[in-house]
């Protein structure tokens, strides 16, 4: 977790507060000069977020339509997915 990247994550206009939560909540899980998230599950964003894992799809949805992340799935070798990549796109400086 990178203080700095929760300080931006918290100064993004997201639109809404469940988006804002969603948002920092991600940032907290990136490594320190990272924009990559991959180590926690939807379930526990969603947890953490006290939102039920249908809203927190859609907060992902909507964050994802303003840009402020970027989602890769991953595959394993029987073609199924498991797990996602999830990238903060605004700047760490």
């Amino acid at each position: 977790m990178s203080q700095k990247t929760t300080g931006l994550a918290r100064i993004q206009p997201t639109g809404s507060p469940r988006n804002k939560v969603v948002l920092i909540l991600l940032a907290d899980y990136a490594p320190a000069n990272s924009n990559i998230c991959k180590e926690v599950s939807q379930h526990q964003l969603a947890f953490e977020a006290e939102i039920t894992d249908r809203t927190l799809r859609t907060c992902i949805g909507e964050l994802i339509n303003k840009n402020f992340i970027s989602v890769e799935n991953l595959t394993n070798n029987k073609g199924l997915n498991s797990t996602n990549i999830i990238r903060l796109k605004f700047r760490l400086k």
